[in-house]
């Protein structure tokens, strides 16, 4: 993760700390993160989807515009998750600059719970922070 695009913030939350969704997957749910993290970036190991998210889709820092999903002159907004063979997967957006950020988050959240409904899989957890 490239300190143009975090804003040089080497802090987050500490790894020694479990948090929800890492709580969950010992009981079979899915989680999502949705939106907003803020819990730190400056190493991998603090992002969303290596602290127990099955994915993520938002920003990480503490502040964005909306619209350019710019701050700090650097372009944050992504789709993270862990491919078929266990690789993890940094999918920066590009493609959505120009877009309402709270539009695409209700949007994903839509399209993660239609497929929870059709599917009834296991259980599900999504947190969902706007900014």
């Amino acid at each position: 993760v490239s300190t143009q695009s975090t804003g040089g913030q080497p802090w987050g939350l500490p790894l020694n700390e479990t948090i929800i969704p890492q709580i969950l997957k010992q009981y079979d749910y899915t989680t999502h993160a949705v939106g907003k993290w803020h819990l730190g970036m400056h190493k991998w190991s603090f992002t969303p989807v290596h602290r127990g998210f099955d994915d993520f889709f938002g920003y990480y820092l503490g502040a964005q515009d909306y619209n350019s999903h710019i701050y700090y002159k650097g372009y944050d907004f992504r789709h993270d998750y862990t491919d078929e063979k266990g690789n993890f997967v940094d999918n920066v957006r590009y493609d959505l600059k120009g877009q309402y950020s709270a539009e695409l988050y209700a949007s994903y959240v839509q399209d993660l719970l239609k497929g929870q409904l059709k599917e009834q899989k296991e259980p599900f957890f999504i947190y969902m922070a706007f900014q």
